[in-house]
Formats: C-alpha cells, structure tokens, sequence
C-alpha cells in the first residue's frame, strides 16, 4: 500500500504534491473527504493517525493526506483542515465501505481515525475513467521534450493513465513510430536515471504514436480526423505566431466538433504578443471552439514549489496574519537558469525574457503570493483574486523606467557564446535574455512594499 504525506488534495483531480495512487488499466473508486481538526493538533502527528485509519480498511489499495482548504472560511475559526483520498481496490469495496452503518452514521468518517471530527464532506469520484487521445502539436519541440512528454511519463508510473489513452505527437520530421518511441525512451532516461521505472517506460512508450504533417497543411488535419473518432485533447505546443494557422485548420477538419465525442484545446503561453494580438487571438478561438472547450494554460503553475503556495498562504495559522506590509519588508521572486536559449533562438530571440517568463509565469507567482484568500478554491473564484492583484500594480511612469526596470543580455564567457554569438540569432539583436522589475502593489496589504522580479539565462546557478 502506498502512502503520502502534506499533500493538497484536489477534489477534481486528486492532484498537488501528493496523490493517491492507482494500478495502470483499471477503473479506480475514490474517496474524497475533508475533516475539520482543532488547531492545536500537530499536522503530521494527524496525517500518520488518520492514515494508520486508512491502512486497516478493508479494499483500500492507496491513500494521500494532506492539508485542505476547501474554503477560507475555515480560517476564520480555531481549526485544521485535512484531506484525505482513498483509493479503493474495485467498486464492491467501495459499497461495502459506504454500507457500513458506522461509516453511514458519520457521514463516511473513518471510524478508526481515533478523534472527533465535524463538517466532514464526503464525494465518491472516478480516477481517469475515460480513455481520449492526446495530441500535442509541436511534438518534437522543447516544450514537450522537456514538460509535456515527462509528465505524462509520470502520469504512467503513477498509475493514473487508462487503458486506451494515446499520446499522438504530431510533428515534421521523418520518424516512424519506432524511431519516435526510441528518442522519447532516450530523453526520458537521460532526464530521470535511477529514477526511472522500466515497466512504466515501457507502457507509456506503446502508447506514443508518429503522426507525421505540416501544420498549415490542411491535408494533415484530414488525415488526423480521420484518425479520431473520440474524445480528444489538441494541445498547441507551438510558438504563439502558429496558434491561428492551427485553430484554423483544426476547425476546418471538423475536429473542433463534438458529436463524436468532447474535443479540447489547450493553448500555452504566450498567449499573443500585446494586448491587441491576445484579444485578437481571443476572437479567433472563440471563431472555431467554444469558451468551455479552450483551456490557456501556464505549465509553470504544476510545480510542486507553486502549488504549495496555497497551503503556506491559507492553511498557516502562523503565517497568514502575518502575511501583510506591517510585517513584510519586500518580496522577491526569482528565476534563473544555468542554459542559454539551447537551440531555441528561433523562438527566443521573437519572445525575450520578459515575454518567455514575467508576463506569464512570474507574474502568476506574484498573484499567488500577494491574493487575498478566494471565496472558494474553484478557477473562477481564484482567478478573480489574481485579476484583483494585476489591477493594483502601479503602473511604471517613463520617468522612472531606468530604476523599476533592467534588460540585459549575457555576453560569451569560460568558453561559452554570448546570446548574439548564438546560432539563428539576429546580428544586432536587442532581445533581453535577463530582465529585472520593481513593482509595487497599492493595496491595503501591499501598500509600501516592493516586490523585485528577476529571470535570466547563463546565470550562475540554476534557482527559483
């Protein structure tokens, strides 16, 4: 049985740090709850209580426990909220458990969790029943050589792939099947090692297929229809200049409809170049897909470090009321990196620093940080939070650009080229590789405290 620790426990997706975990090819039966615990308990003491519960309940394969914070509200008390999943080995164990009368009478408490409980919610939900395939264009690009591809893996290892989910990775160059499954199970031994698990490369790698096309070929998008008959994930793994050619194409195709099964479009950023390209881009998804069909994502969010940002913020009875300009001098948010743009001059010397990571990712992490506490933990709720945080940036005077911000690029050292020295560079670029802000946040909480970005490549350490 597996176990794990101080995770934040999804209602949705059973995600976050920790996770229950599953058996490949199955339909697993979970367990969703939260319980409300005074304040004066220590969390992991509880944690390894309530999971010495777990592991004596019949049919019962894994279990994640962790800090939960369904609603702020839960801070307004003296209390500790904790999330609990269990994954069931079928779904007779399931029905036995809920069957039970003492599980009934306490509304699916653990009855040997050994401590008194309220506002225990309870919800039965289906880990990955439903099989799609998942198409990645620009599969053979960074993003999904060094993200995309890797998650998935781990998906695998973790168990939480169904049977008939397929990964069709769209791309150029003349590979076959074969030739593809052996570059991916190459990179992903290169990135892992020892940590690697075998028997789970080698599952994730049979599902991997070659779909050989040319993104503005229309031609490829027939040939791919014709390869869908089901639910469907697009996710455009592409410089944000080929995102209309290929929303375009896709509606074209008739894959953007659904009488076949769901189809969704996952566009990464950045999400157009300014505001006039965003909103245009908007217009023209909006064209072709439905607003609950388009998913803008920030791969930058599923770290581990990011997500635990809500726990540290919400679930800290210590932190939280300390959590404000009385108390706080500055805040700094950094992120370096030992590369340099490693062939990704095409794209980089088009984006820059402040495109690649402060209007998406760093600006994201700032949200997180300085937010007030959201109405409840669902996208629209948190998004209005974030959206509240953006609105109160000072906006940086002309006047005072020289000191707010700072563009640089790194130049050749200890045998390494500088960014104009690198392959598929402009002569004479003016593309920053590092870039530095200070911004100030007019709000009550904030007011008077700065808050410093920076990102760079060839810095001297890789850091977050």
């Amino acid at each position: 049985m597996k176990r794990c620790y101080g995770g934040l426990v999804s209602l949705a997706l059973l995600g976050g740090m920790g996770s229950a975990w599953a058996e490949p090819g199955q339909v697993h039966h979970v367990v969703v709850a939260w319980l409300k615990e005074p304040g004066s308990h220590s969390a992991r003491s509880r944690y390894v209580e309530i999971s010495r519960g777990l592991a004596k309940l019949p049919g019962v394969v894994s279990y994640s426990v962790g800090a939960a914070v369904p609603s702020p509200h839960a801070l307004a008390d003296d209390s500790y909220d904790v999330a609990v999943a269990a994954v069931f080995k079928d779904k007779k164990a399931l029905e036995d458990y809920n069957a039970n009368p003492a599980h009934r009478k306490a509304r699916g408490r653990h009855a040997s969790a050994g401590a008194k409980t309220r506002g225990l919610r309870l919800r039965r939900v289906t880990a990955m029943a439903r099989a799609c395939r998942f198409v990645i264009f620009g599969a053979t690009g960074h993003l999904a050589r060094t993200k995309l591809l890797p998650a998935l893996y781990r998906l695998e290892a973790a168990g939480r792939l169904p049977v008939d989910f397929s990964v069709v990775c769209f791309g150029r160059r003349p590979y076959d099947n074969e030739s593809w499954r052996g570059m991916a199970v190459e990179a992903l031994q290169a990135r892992y090692g020892n940590r690697m698990d075998i028997d789970a490369l080698e599952r994730f790698a049979e599902r991997l297929e070659y779909f050989r096309g040319d993104l503005a070929d229309a031609d490829s998008y027939r040939r791919l229809q014709a390869a869908i008959s089901a639910d469907a994930v697009f996710y455009l793994a592409v410089k944000s200049a080929e995102f209309p050619v290929v929303t375009q194409n896709l509606a074209a195709a008739g894959l953007a409809d659904e009488s076949q099964g769901w189809r969704r479009l996952v566009v990464e950023k950045p999400f157009g170049r300014d505001l006039d390209s965003a909103d245009g881009l908007n217009r023209l998804l909006h064209s072709h897909f439905r607003e609950e069909q388009i998913f803008r994502i920030d791969h930058y969010l599923g770290k581990e470090t990011v997500q635990n940002v809500f726990v540290f913020r919400f679930a800290n009875l210590i932190w939280e009321p300390l959590w404000n300009r009385n108390y706080i001098d500055h805040v700094q948010i950094t992120h370096g990196e030992l590369a340099g743009v490693e062939g990704r001059a095409d794209f980089y010397d088009n984006t820059g620093a402040l495109r690649d990571m402060v209007q998406s990712h760093l600006l994201q992490l700032l949200t997180l940080v300085a937010m007030e506490p959201p109405a409840a933990m669902d996208a629209e709720s948190v998004r209005d939070e974030k959206v509240k945080v953006l609105k109160s940036i000072r906006p940086i005077a002309e006047s005072e650009a020289a000191s707010c911000a700072y563009r640089a690029q790194y130049a050749a050292a200890q045998g390494m080229p500088g960014f104009l020295e690198e392959p598929g560079v402009a002569a004479g670029s003016v593309t920053e590789t590092y870039a530095a802000l200070r911004l100030h946040i007019d709000n009550w909480r904030w007011r008077g405290v700065p808050f410093y970005i920076r990102t760079g490549k060839r810095m001297a350490a890789n850091s977050a």
